[in-house]
């Protein structure tokens, strides 16, 4: 379980010392909650986009990580990349810096940032962390005006992610 800030650290660590060559890494999900926004959250993963390294390259290192930390074997993935093209283009601006090594260097996303991937989700289990983004103070205007971008442009179905929005700004006690 990467249950705390500094568990992930040592994860990140023993990930340095195995990797074959160096690489980025830009951390979402409940991970990035942990280490750049203070969140009393646990998570089983690290949930990351890799530059320039595949999963695949480093997956012997993860595996043995998995083992060595009693972790699950998927706790380093790359599955939130399929949902990235919801970031805006200028995400990169508010990545928040959380590790650097001698072969990797880790951000994770900016809090508006994961607050948008959190609105497109919609999932129940992500009204904890939405609520706590919201009280971090990512910008309920930007994630909107994003979200409206993303509908003009097709890429959201429909205005579930604005409603989920909506919906967290009122347990909020926030009026837009």
């Amino acid at each position: 379980m990467l249950n705390s800030k500094r568990s992930i650290l040592t994860a990140l660590k023993k990930l340095d010392q195995l990797a074959p060559r160096p690489f980025e890494m830009i951390v979402g999900g409940g991970a990035a909650m942990i280490c750049a926004y203070e969140s009393p959250l646990s998570t089983v993963d690290i949930d990351a986009v890799l530059k320039p390294v595949s999963i695949n390259e480093i997956k012997p290192a993860v595996q043995k990580i998995a083992k060595d930390l009693n972790l699950p074997v998927d706790w380093l993935n790359t599955w939130y990349s399929s949902f990235t093209h919801n970031l805006p283009q200028d995400f990169r601006d508010r990545l928040h810096f959380i590790f650097k090594g001698k072969k990797i260097k880790a951000y994770a996303l900016g809090a508006e940032d994961l607050l948008i991937l959190k609105c497109c989700a919609h999932r129940t289990k992500d009204i904890g962390h939405a609520r706590i983004l919201i009280r971090k103070k990512a910008n309920p205007v930007f994630v909107r005006n994003h979200l409206e971008k993303l509908m003009k442009k097709k890429l959201l179905q429909n205005n579930k992610a604005i409603e989920f929005l909506n919906d967290i700004l009122d347990l909020e006690g926030i009026e837009d």
